[in-house]
């Protein structure tokens, strides 16, 4: 079976790791290019900000929330998956 893979930023927010979405599914830019403050992300293509803890929106233009994933730290390693 092939799993399908998507790119995902990770982010530390007052100790809590943080997993969106990569791309805007708005604008289709990258969020790491984006510049982040306590637990929201301003995107440089388009001025969206999305909640880094959910992918909600925060301001738009998007109008839609940002994929967000669950995080876990194992053995050292980052773990994400999507939420269920």
């Amino acid at each position: 079976m092939r799993q399908a893979t998507n790119d995902v930023m990770v982010y530390r927010a007052g100790g809590a790791l943080c997993a969106l979405a990569d791309h805007c599914m708005h604008a289709g830019g990258p969020l790491h290019d984006g510049q982040g403050r306590g637990w929201a992300s301003d995107l440089p293509v388009d001025a969206s900000t999305f909640n880094l803890a959910d992918g909600s929106l925060v301001r738009g233009p998007a109008t839609a929330p940002q994929p967000s994933y669950e995080t876990r730290v194992q053995d050292g390693k980052i773990e994400v998956r999507s939420r269920t």
